[in-house]
């Protein structure tokens, strides 16, 4: 199980902060911290067929994820009060968020953290993963294409600049 981060930094106050210290300077909403990215491996087990002809559906799956953060009191004045669970919204197995209360609690369900590859392997089919590696081949191949041409440029201007010298 993934290391349970116990202080953060707002990104909006620049404040440090701990668990339970959610709320930022404007005393209403919630610090915010880097963005980060939640994957379930929990995937629909009849997608259905598409018509030929027609694109599939863009959003496959909806999953709510209940008691995020859980239920828990808060004094107000003299008063405790029960603040109600939150929850989150998968959609197509993918969740992000900014704020730390959601990143606690998501850090400590194991079925949210799935790598990029995990994730991959059993959302996408064979056919996109295929297409997704050949887009990244191309882009790879652009990049050192891209390097050779630069390199070639500053050697021949190199070369240019010492037969130029007397």
């Amino acid at each position: 199980m993934p290391t349970i981060k116990r202080t953060w930094t707002c990104t909006e106050c620049g404040k440090e902060f701990g668990v339970g210290e959610w709320t930022c300077a404007d005393g209403t909403s919630n610090h915010k911290v880097e963005l980060k990215t939640y994957r379930s491996l929990d995937v629909p087990t009849a997608e259905g067929t598409t018509p030929p002809g027609i694109l599939p559906p863009v959003i496959r799956s909806r999953t709510m994820v209940c008691n995020v953060p859980p239920p828990h009191k808060i004094m107000d004045g003299g008063d405790a009060k029960m603040v109600g669970e939150g929850s989150v919204e998968f959609i197509n197995g993918v969740f992000l968020t900014t704020d730390p209360e959601q990143q606690y609690w998501l850090d400590k369900k194991p079925g949210y953290q799935a790598t990029k590859e995990q994730y991959d392997s059993v959302w996408l089919s064979a056919e996109a993963r295929n297409a997704n590696k050949e887009i990244e081949l191309k882009a790879r191949e652009e990049r050192l294409e891209n390097d050779r041409n630069d390199l070639l440029g500053q050697t021949q201007a190199k070369v240019k600049r010492e037969t130029a010298r007397p």
